[in-house]
């Protein structure tokens, strides 16, 4: 984190709508973009030195990772690819 620098309106505004952006996409069915654009909020936190903002996104990432993991986990005892439920969902 930057030390120096202190966090604005502005900052809050960029972080905010950063969340709400990543709420709005599926973490399962469009989990590689939802991925991505965690990682950018967390670049963009750090920059902006806001330590909750980087924690929330920090666990919406392990949130995402261990949902996929358990998601593929069932699948797969149950013999189905996750390609194959994706295509059913829709």
């Amino acid at each position: 984190m930057n030390k120096a620098h202190i966090m604005t309106g502005e900052d809050r505004r960029v972080l905010s709508n950063l969340l709400e952006k990543i709420e709005a996409i599926h973490s399962i069915r469009d989990h590689a973009k939802y991925i991505y654009f965690v990682h950018q909020a967390m670049e963009e936190a750090k920059k902006r030195n806001a330590v909750s903002y980087y924690g929330r996104f920090k666990t919406m990432l392990m949130a995402a990772r261990l949902s996929k993991r358990a998601f593929e986990t069932r699948l797969s005892s149950r013999g189905i690819t996750t390609s194959v439920a994706m295509a059913i969902s829709l």
